[in-house]
């Protein structure tokens, strides 16, 4: 197995495939988590208070990542190791492992964008799916790169080795029922999901993805259009030091 070493100040990361080893980090406090948290609670009322329903959650990613998936791993999307994307002090960046899915809507129309930094291949797969009252759910982040700010949840399986992790980490635990981000409401009898419009949800997903049985079911692939790299980069982006809004 592959790994390399990264090191910087104080902290050495040792990286494998889907593990890494934190020799040495400081993570956030319960109350700085909490003052973050209280940030981005402040950055919603002040930019739109508005939830509205999210039908599917979706995950872009190039051709390969997805051939790679079928082939190599017969279908089965494992999750892997959070990279180092959003504040250096979350406890999430290189502990735990996860799939992103985005629930970012456009504000003007209620959809998702068209196009990706990420890949030009979109996996749909619906919200009700993996957004269940039996999962717990955390805040885990708030931060930007430039202008964009985005919020961070992870979504657990109760007493995994994942919220095990969160809750040993004092991450901040939510009402999936009733939270400022994601929730789960009734509507003409039925649940729905409903993310709100005031800043960029991205949903870190702790569990295995069948796409043999999602596939034509639960979730759809479809074509997008791929901007900039068209790709992630490998340990992610740190947030701006910058702003005043989420620091």
């Amino acid at each position: 197995m592959n790994a390399s070493t990264e090191t910087g100040g104080n902290n050495a990361t040792l990286i494998y495939k889907r593990v890494a080893i934190t020799i040495s980090k400081k993570h956030f406090t319960p109350n700085e988590l909490q003052k973050l948290q209280n940030k981005c609670l402040k950055f919603i009322r002040q930019t739109d208070k508005r939830f509205l329903p999210i039908k599917n959650m979706w995950r872009d990613k190039p051709i390969p990542y997805w051939e790679n998936i079928m082939d190599a791993e017969l279908g089965q999307m494992v999750p892997y190791i959070k990279d180092h994307n959003g504040d250096p002090k979350s406890s999430i960046n290189g502990n735990i492992d996860g799939l992103f899915f985005s629930c970012g809507l456009y504000r003007k129309n209620g959809r998702p964008p068209w196009f990706s930094f990420f890949g030009n291949r979109r996996l749909y797969i619906s919200s009700s799916a993996i957004f269940k009252r039996t999962m717990r759910l955390y805040f885990a982040d708030f931060y930007c790169h430039y202008k964009i700010h985005y919020a961070t949840l992870v979504l657990t399986r109760p007493n995994s080795t994942q919220d095990v992790f969160c809750r040993e980490h004092n991450l901040s635990e939510l009402d999936i029922q009733n939270n400022p981000f994601l929730k789960i409401q009734i509507a003409n009898g039925r649940d729905e999901v409903v993310v709100t419009m005031g800043v960029r949800v991205e949903l870190f997903y702790t569990e295995t993805v069948d796409l043999n049985s999602v596939i034509g079911n639960e979730g759809r692939f479809v074509w997008v259009k791929a901007r900039g790299r068209g790709r992630s980069r490998p340990d992610g982006i740190p947030k701006n030091r910058n702003c005043d809004i989420c620091n």
